[in-house]
């Protein structure tokens, strides 16, 4: 029985062509929040927030405005950990 911690055989980092995956799954999944956070930043605006003012714009689209930023944020980093979490295909040859 020795002290040394055993050696796993997985590997520290990520193989080269799941990067690309996740960049491109990031970005998709921001885009689509992107557009839900127009909607929805709109919607508010347009019924409960007719003076906000932001980047020039006032009421519903200055919160639809935001919504979006919002919604591209959330997507994207939300985006990116979960396609960093997605189990990887092994492929058998």
């Amino acid at each position: 029985m020795t002290d040394e911690p055993q050696a796993d055989n997985m590997p520290l980092s990520r193989p080269p062509r799941s990067i690309p995956r996740i960049v491109i799954g990031a970005i998709l999944i921001g885009l689509v929040c992107a557009v839900v956070g127009l909607l929805v930043g709109s919607t508010i605006g347009g019924n409960m927030a007719n003076d906000f003012r932001f980047a020039g714009n006032r009421g519903y689209e200055a919160t639809g405005v935001l919504g979006a930023f919002i919604g591209l944020a959330i997507g994207v980093v939300g985006g990116a950990i979960g396609f960093a979490c997605l189990p990887q295909k092994n492929k058998t040859s």
